[in-house]
């Protein structure tokens, strides 16, 4: 059956960030094109950090680590509270970030499991990323706590 008529889609973003559309056609005997579009929201970026983690085992909340959109780079420190560092990790690993057009998944962090934690009352994090658009370098810091 062929369309002659066109129906709009829009989808809404809640969060700033860089989304990457496609859209996919399909013709009347099954071939299909594809173009895939970054769709920048905000500033383009955005960093969400937890306060607080368990990592009981149970499948939940058991690593901390911060949710991001809209970087070719990202840098994930943290330190107790007496500023001995505990966790470093660096995506990509190679140090080298990716650029808009290479971008074909979200960059992810394995996050701090707890290992090696200690008795501290708090922690310190740090998270620096460079963005995929203008190489701007962001960086946010907190602290947070371990429930056990």
């Amino acid at each position: 059956m062929r369309s002659e008529t066109t129906s709009p889609t829009t989808h809404e973003y809640g969060i700033s960030g860089t989304y990457f559309a496609t859209l996919r056609i399909y013709n009347d005997i099954g071939c299909s094109q594809e173009v895939t579009q970054p769709i920048i929201v905000g500033q383009g970026y955005n960093i969400l950090v937890p306060n607080v983690f368990s990592p009981n085992g149970d499948l939940v909340n058991d690593r901390f680590k911060p949710l991001f959109s809209g970087f070719g780079l990202v840098e994930f420190t943290i330190y107790d509270n007496r500023g001995n560092k505990v966790y470093y990790e660096l995506t990509p690993p190679d140090g080298t970030p990716i650029e808009p057009d290479n971008y074909s998944s979200p960059l992810l962090l394995q996050g701090w499991d707890g290992s090696n934690a200690g008795n501290a009352p708090y922690y310190i994090y740090t998270v620096r990323g460079i963005t995929l658009f203008g190489e701007k370098e962001i960086e946010r810091s907190g602290t947070f706590i371990i429930l056990r």
